[in-house]
């Protein structure tokens, strides 16, 4: 349950079609019903109707590759996210952050061209 749970609650779903299919194997018409909530699904498949559809061998498919989609995602590390790349470190003199009515507003320091 609680591999399903942090799959739920973490949005990568929304646009993972792979974790999508899970959530749509483990019950497709519950799927629909909830507006494709998984939150909901699973609070009303509960512990016993996830176990139950567990023993489908769809499902566990479905689950290992949504598993597969959830690793790839949080184990890759693209150079933007990596905080010694050459980009972000020069991108970062030129972008300090004003606060001004309540949001983050971005202004250039230097100009692009210095």
């Amino acid at each position: 349950m609680e591999d399903f749970e942090r799959l739920a609650f973490d949005l990568l779903w929304t646009w993972q079609p792979r974790i999508q299919n899970l959530f749509r194997t483990l019950d497709a018409e519950k799927w629909e019903q909830t507006h494709q909530n998984p939150v909901l699904l699973l609070k009303q498949l509960g512990a016993e109707g996830i176990a139950e559809a567990c023993k489908r061998d769809e499902v566990k498919r479905a689950f290992d590759d949504a598993g597969a989609a959830y690793d790839e995602y949080y184990r890759r590390n693209p150079p933007f996210l990596d905080a010694h790349a050459p980009l972000v470190i020069a991108a970062a003199k030129y972008l300090p952050v004003s606060r001004a009515n309540s949001g983050a507003r971005f202004a250039l320091r230097t100009p692009i061209s210095a």
